[in-house]
C-alpha cells in the first residue's frame, strides 16, 4: 500500500468502512471512497469521493483535487480504540 497511487473503495453500502482506514494504515497516503452511506461522515476531508454509481470517473482529475490528507484520519484524534473504549464506558455506566 505504500507505494500504490491511490486506494479506490466504491463500496454502495458501508456500515464503518474499514478497508480505507487500513490501507492508509499500511502508507497509502490518497484514499477515493464512494460518497454513499456513511463514508462521507466518516472520512471527511481526508479522502477524494465518487459516486458509485457512475463507473467512467478519471482517476487524474479525482487526484488533483486537494484533501486533508489521511494523516489526521490516523492521527486518533477523531478515531482511537481508547476514544472507543471511552464512548463504550461512559454508555454502560448511564446504564447501571
Amino acid at each position: 500500500m505504500h507505494y500504490c497511487r491511490a486506494f479506490v473503495h466504491p463500496a454502495v453500502y458501508e456500515g464503518f468502512g474499514m478497508t480505507p482506514i487500513e490501507a492508509a494504515a499500511s502508507g497509502c497516503k490518497e484514499l477515493i471512497v464512494s460518497n454513499a452511506a456513511c463514508l462521507p461522515e466518516i472520512y471527511g476531508n481526508s479522502a477524494h469521493y465518487i459516486n458509485p454509481d457512475v463507473p467512467n470517473v478519471k482517476i487524474d482529475d479525482i487526484l488533483r483535487e486537494k484533501t486533508g490528507g489521511v494523516d489526521l484520519l490516523l492521527s486518533g484524534e477523531k478515531y482511537s480504540w481508547k476514544k472507543a473504549a471511552e464512548s463504550l464506558y461512559e454508555i454502560m455506566k448511564s446504564e447501571l
